[in-house]
């Protein structure tokens, strides 16, 4: 019985490790292929002015993301070199998947993001980059696209005329070239412009203020990750969020924020986790853990306060958050084992800002929420200057502040951030 068992373990390692095998290899052939359909519908079109777009927003999507890896210099989770962050692959596939939804439409769009979201999946299933590496490749895709592409519109026409017979309907479609025109400038880039949707991509470096972890809660020994992770310490602070405007009062905000960090370290005493022991660290660097915490959050607020210079919104959402920790002994035994937890909170919401003439803004905004003995605090101080109706930037200081308290898992840990931010808002 216990060998059975053991093959059917066996079988399905084997089976998941060919599927990521495959995942991985279509992601490949993906990152390439879809900016090619994106190039190649140009040519199709015959849209001149849309190539040019193309090759402008892609270019800068490469130079920037290959000149942040280099200043950046991230490990990746298997070690292999340190050029995580951003993942290229996955800017490549937005990158195409972008220009082809705004170009030329959500009916050629939407699978298109489809398949740069799986290419970003395969990115991460085969263990070549972390959430937030695939996160920041997109988001810089999608904006470096959005900063040159505008939508092409068909100036289709038709008409209808009695004959002898009932009624003839004529059609004039524009198939390329001249006929062809993108959507007036005049028409998305005045003053009076109002936009459905805003992205924005927030990026920076975190310190660990303090990260203690216990499995389970009640029973499990602490351990000091900033103690264990050494010089891991500051890491990238990322998250990515649309902001939908119902109308002039109310706003709906959903984001993610990935954290994720793969180390080796030093126990410094004996240590019970997830019911495993693990003995006092002896030599150099003999224990690695695996460490995950990504959020979802999604917010609701009304503009109280808007006239003036003086700015108040109120609000409430929900947080939910996935924590994972693994913890394998690299010499003796090899003891592996993993402990998670999934935390829903209610949280409440604060916007209070000053503005700085028709374009800046010096404000404070607080996500703070709880129940039981769990809580999440996050606060933060930014400026932020609208360059044009479309785009603005800003950026700050960032405090945050986390406790989980599962059966499985305990975690409580703060960090110090240093961000800035990217919008770009827009029509559907």
């Amino acid at each position: 019985m216990k060998t059975l068992a053991k093959n059917i373990l066996l079988s399905a390692l084997a089976a998941s490790s060919l599927q990521a095998e495959w995942q991985e290899e279509a992601g490949d052939i993906l990152q390439i292929a879809i900016p090619l359909a994106g190039l190649g519908g140009t040519y199709l079109a015959d849209d001149t002015e849309g190539r040019w777009m193309f090759a402008k927003g892609f270019g800068l999507n490469m130079v920037v993301v290959h000149t942040t890896k280099f200043a950046v210099d991230k490990w990746r989770p298997k070690g292999q070199n340190p050029d995580t962050f951003p993942s290229g692959h996955t800017a490549a596939a937005f990158g195409g998947a972008s220009f082809i939804q705004t170009r030329y439409g959500y009916a050629y769009g939407i699978p298109s993001y489809a398949l740069a979201t799986f290419v970003g999946y395969s990115r991460i299933i085969s263990e070549n980059h972390y959430a937030d590496d695939v996160v920041a490749g997109a988001s810089i895709a999608m904006m470096s696209n959005w900063a040159f592409t505008e939508p092409l519109i068909d100036d289709v026409t038709l008409s209808a005329s009695a004959t002898d017979g009932g009624m003839k309907v004529t059609a004039n479609i524009p198939i390329g070239g001249d006929d062809r025109v993108s959507e007036p400038v005049t028409a998305t880039k005045n003053v009076n412009f109002k936009p459905d949707v805003r992205f924005v991509f927030e990026f920076g470096a975190a310190w660990m203020g303090k990260n203690e972890i216990k499995s389970p809660g009640s029973t499990g020994d602490t351990i000091d990750f900033n103690a264990f992770a050494g010089t891991a310490d500051p890491t990238t602070s990322i998250r990515s969020g649309f902001e939908f405007f119902l109308n002039d009062k109310n706003e709906v905000f959903v984001q993610f924020s990935p954290y994720e960090m793969r180390v080796v370290g030093n126990l410094a005493h004996d240590t019970n986790f997830n019911g495993n022991f693990y003995p006092k660290s002896t030599g150099a660097e003999d224990v690695f853990m695996a460490y995950r915490w990504n959020e979802y959050r999604a917010r609701w607020r009304y503009n109280l306060i808007d006239e003036g210079s003086f700015v108040l919104k109120l609000g409430a959402g929900l947080s939910v958050s996935e924590n994972q920790v693994e913890l394998t002994e690299q010499t003796g035994s090899g003891t592996s084992s993993t402990a998670s937890s999934l935390v829903a909170l209610p949280i409440g919401h604060i916007h209070t800002g000053v503005k700085t003439g028709s374009y800046g803004e010096f404000y404070a905004e607080v996500d703070a929420g709880g129940m039981s003995n769990e809580y999440l605090l996050d606060a933060t101080l930014q400026y932020r200057y609208k360059i044009s109706p479309h785009w603005d930037i800003g950026g700050g200081y960032r405090y945050q502040s986390v406790r989980v308290d599962t059966s499985d898992l305990y975690n409580q840990f703060a960090s110090d951030n240093i961000v800035m931010n990217l919008g770009y808002a827009f029509n559907y």
